[in-house]
C-alpha cells in the first residue's frame, strides 16, 4: 500500500531532517489504527526536547521573543524533562 505524507503539528516530533532547512519536507511520527476502513484511533509521538521544539518554532517564523511570550511556559516545562508520549 502507498503511504501518504503525514502532516506536521507544531508539537509533533520530526522523523528526520533539520527544522528550518526545508520545512515542507518535515514529517511527523504519526499513526492511524484502522480496522475494515474505520479509524479506531490515531496519534503522534510528541517532541519531548526543548531545543528541538525551539528550532521548530524558529522554522515556523517565530522569533525567540515571540516563542518566549507565547510558549515560554511550554519551553520551560520541556527543560525539566518529559517522557516520550504518544498522544
Amino acid at each position: 500500500m502507498g503511504q501518504r505524507p503525514t502532516p506536521v503539528h507544531r508539537h509533533s516530533r520530526r522523523r528526520s531532517g533539520k527544522a528550518g532547512i526545508r520545512p515542507w519536507e518535515v514529517r511527523s511520527k504519526g499513526y492511524d489504527l484502522v480496522l475494515n476502513g474505520n479509524e479506531l484511533g490515531s496519534g503522534s509521538i510528541r517532541i519531548h526536547r526543548q531545543d528541538i521544539q525551539a528550532r521548530l518554532f524558529k522554522a515556523l517564523g517565530l522569533t525567540e521573543e515571540q516563542q518566549r511570550r507565547r510558549f515560554g511556559f511550554f519551553l520551560d516545562a520541556l527543560t525539566y524533562g518529559t517522557h516520550l508520549t504518544a498522544a
